[in-house]
């Protein structure tokens, strides 16, 4: 399936003139990918700069090229000030940084932030690290250092995840909860037809599956996924991001991290618990005097009336948060 995954991106390869370097073996692991594009990284800066690459785009073997129509360079930042030292694009997901696809500039810069990557569990060893080779850079992405040349993007531009990515994920899923205030913009963010690719991460043992049933869909209806990148979702997104959203980059990222304290640490689990024992005692009430249906009906009533206390929750904390009632803990690590 990884080798039909590739051949969806070689018209757009073809198209755009792209050179596609394959990782086929990992000698480190999960940190090879940090290892194999530090190696692409000094090869290029070896070159003239008039010979070299000016960035990489990376994508991991799970995702399938859907719309050959969108340039890669679109995303990239406008060359002059104030993005000129933006050398790392990616997105959060709901778990915070996703390296699965991303853009990196060709500098020296770059080859330090993977160096520290690949060797940060080895001078860091106290750190309890997330998600292998991704927790590093989560990481280093909030110092100082490096946070200044990123910029996190909204993840429709180029890692939308499979709808059903979620399916694999635990029980409380909070992309899709009704409770989380809208205001949050905190949502999963889904493949949709015209998006440049679509990524596949965590699906586990369906994966393969699902990656068929998006060829399959590509084939069947190529008008629908293949669009100028005018008639795209990211197409009017991308001038306003830059000239609005990213100049928020800080406060972005402190609004993302606070929400995410707030549902998974601080407010979330009591939540949980709360709704999960009120189902457990929905359904031992009704047990002997009700029809399956019946409970079922009352466990769906009963949660939909949890959904407005439960984002009044939230919002509260948030509030608390900000006026420093509460401790405002900006980031995970």
């Amino acid at each position: 399936m990884y080798e039909q995954a590739l051949l969806t991106h070689q018209e757009h390869n073809k198209q755009w003139g792209y050179q596609h370097f394959i990782q086929r073996r990992g000698e480190l692991g999960p940190w090879s990918k940090h290892s194999y594009i530090l190696k692409l990284l000094v090869d290029e800066l070896e070159k003239s700069s008039s010979q070299r690459l000016d960035w990489l785009f990376w994508h991991d073997a799970d995702v399938l090229l859907m719309n050959n129509h969108i340039p890669l360079e679109a995303f990239l930042p406008p060359p002059t000030e104030p993005w000129a030292h933006v050398n790392f694009l990616a997105s959060n997901d709901l778990l915070g940084l996703n390296i699965g696809v991303f853009l990196i500039r060709v500098c020296e810069w770059s080859v330090y932030f993977l160096a520290a990557g690949l060797s940060y569990p080895y001078f860091r060893p106290e750190v309890r690290l997330r998600h292998d080779e991704q927790g590093p850079l989560n990481m280093l992405v909030t110092e100082k250092k490096f946070k200044n040349n990123t910029i996190h993007v909204p993840q429709s531009w180029f890692n939308p995840y499979q709808s059903s990515v979620h399916d694999a994920d635990d029980d409380d899923d909070d992309d899709n909860d009704a409770s989380i205030p809208p205001e949050w913009n905190w949502r999963l963010t889904y493949f949709e037809p015209g998006d440049l690719l679509v990524h596949f991460p965590g699906t586990k043992d369906t994966r393969e599956q699902l990656m068929q049933e998006y060829i399959d869909r590509r084939a069947a209806n190529w008008n629908l996924y293949k669009r100028p990148l005018n008639e795209t979702r990211a197409y009017a997104n991308i001038t306003h991001f830059w000239q609005e959203d990213a100049k928020r980059e800080s406060k972005r990222q402190l609004d993302y991290w606070r929400a995410y304290h707030i549902m998974y640490h601080d407010v979330g689990p009591g939540e949980a618990m709360i709704t999960r024992n009120g189902i457990k005692e929905t359904k031992s009430s009704m047990e002997g005097n009700s029809t399956q249906k019946e409970i079922d009906d009352a466990i769906r009533h009963y949660t939909a009336a949890r959904i407005a206390p439960k984002r009044e929750s939230y919002r509260k904390v948030w509030r608390e948060m900000l006026l420093g009632t509460r401790p405002d803990k900006t980031y995970p690590f």
